[in-house]
């Protein structure tokens, strides 16, 4: 069976309701993600490259906006990354998934708020031996 000319591309069902989402709009968008978490933590490119296990050159252009990480690097990158899962919620325009995500982070950061005052109580330096 053959196609016809017509028949050969899919329509782009999403272009009324939302638009499209072209890849500069998304290497903009990750790239900035991948900026914010920078900011936030140690983030770099050799840890990106330990993540994805893409070359040093192509974390670097994702990094710049040039160009966006596709497939299995995206996945690894939100896998590892919280900015830039977050940015594909937002891209996705699943806002209400985010509340989760930011969840996920407070019980991470009280897990370990908790473990360090357990560890400064176990090493007897609580506010009990202050004078």
């Amino acid at each position: 069976m053959s196609f016809t000319k017509k028949g050969k591309s899919f329509p782009y069902a999403a272009r009324g309701k939302r638009g499209l989402i072209d890849e500069l709009k998304f290497a903009t968008v990750i790239s900035l993600a991948l900026e914010r978490a920078v900011e936030d933590t140690q983030l770099n490119v050799k840890t990106v490259v330990g993540w994805t296990g893409a070359n040093d050159r192509t974390v670097k252009n994702w990094f710049s906006g040039r160009y966006a990480p596709l497939g299995h690097h995206l996945m690894l990158l939100a896998t590892h990354c919280d900015d830039v899962m977050e940015a594909i919620i937002m891209m996705a325009g699943r806002d209400s998934l985010l509340v989760a995500v930011s969840l996920d982070d407070v019980e991470r950061r009280l897990t370990a708020a908790l473990a360090l005052v357990r560890s400064v109580q176990a090493t007897g330096l609580g506010a009990d031996t202050v004078p």
